[in-house]
């Protein structure tokens, strides 16, 4: 037979998704800002869905366990707006000036939402608004045209 010996140190918590409502145990040295509110991802899961529309995400456990690269998201994302100030600041004037936009070309693909993609840093509300697959390969033309300027 299988040791308590676990239990003893642990905390005894109910499932907050009350059609499980589980008794499980939960180590205190697992404890850190709140875990353990359910029993498991599944429990957590379920919940999310049942509360949808009432979960106000911010930095908080919640959002943590539902996103766990969210930590290393942010820091590569602010490490990419140091790098890049220009193209941040192109991005983020479109992003919340989307009315004023003024886009010069739009791809003919049937893709519902496209990017917007800044062909001048200097002129941020002058885009052109491509697909993902539009986008990519125009990222990757102008990569080549860099190289060859370089080897001429």
């Amino acid at each position: 037979m299988r040791s308590l010996d676990y239990i003893e140190d642990a905390e005894k918590r109910q499932c907050e998704y009350e059609p499980c409502g589980r008794i499980f145990y939960l180590k205190s040295n697992l404890v850190n800002v709140e875990p353990g509110r359910f029993c498991s991802m599944a429990c957590f899961r379920y919940w999310q869905k049942e509360n949808k529309g009432k979960i106000k995400y911010s930095n908080s456990p919640v959002e943590k366990l539902s996103n766990p690269n969210a930590e290393l998201h942010r820091y590569y994302a602010n490490k990419w707006q140091k790098e890049n100030p220009e193209k941040a600041k192109a991005q983020s004037i479109a992003k919340y000036h989307k009315d004023k936009l003024v886009i010069i070309y739009e791809c003919p693909c049937d893709y519902p939402t496209k990017q917007n993609h800044h062909f001048d840093y200097e002129f941020p509300l002058l885009v052109i608004k491509l697909c993902p697959a539009c986008h990519s390969a125009e990222h990757k033309r102008l990569r080549s045209q860099t190289n060859e300027a370089v080897a001429i």
